[in-house]
């Protein structure tokens, strides 16, 4: 179970952040990890998520980890899918926020976020 579980969390976090885009970009780079790689489905079952996914309200990045993490694992799968395809962008989100925050009032800072001419 723990084996799986890591693997899920390699396969989407290579997927979701290696690649840069919305959500459509990552179909392509989550199918190379499900089907190729981990083999945990095949095209047609991965086609048929992505149709699923494509139905319902909200990211497509984040429906599709679920759904093949709860298929390999049940929910905690489904939360560490989940987790490897956003965890780290929000972490790199928060962390950058507060350099920003902090050198908020920098002269430098100001000059480079200003827009030309203004």
């Amino acid at each position: 179970m723990l084996h799986n579980l890591w693997n899920l969390f390699v396969g989407f976090f290579r997927a979701s952040n290696f690649g840069f885009g919305g959500g459509a970009v990552f179909i392509p780079l989550m199918q190379v990890e499900v089907v190729n790689r981990f083999h945990w489905l095949t095209n047609a079952q991965f086609a048929d998520a992505v149709a699923a996914a494509n139905a319902l309200p909200g990211p497509v990045g984040t429906k599709i980890p679920g759904y093949v993490g709860y298929q390999i694992a049940g929910w905690p799968g489904a939360l560490v899918g989940v987790l490897a395809s956003i965890g780290p962008t929000t972490l790199i989100v928060i962390l950058l926020g507060g350099v920003l925050m902090k050198y908020a009032n920098s002269p430098k800072l100001r000059a480079m976020l200003n827009k030309p001419g203004v």
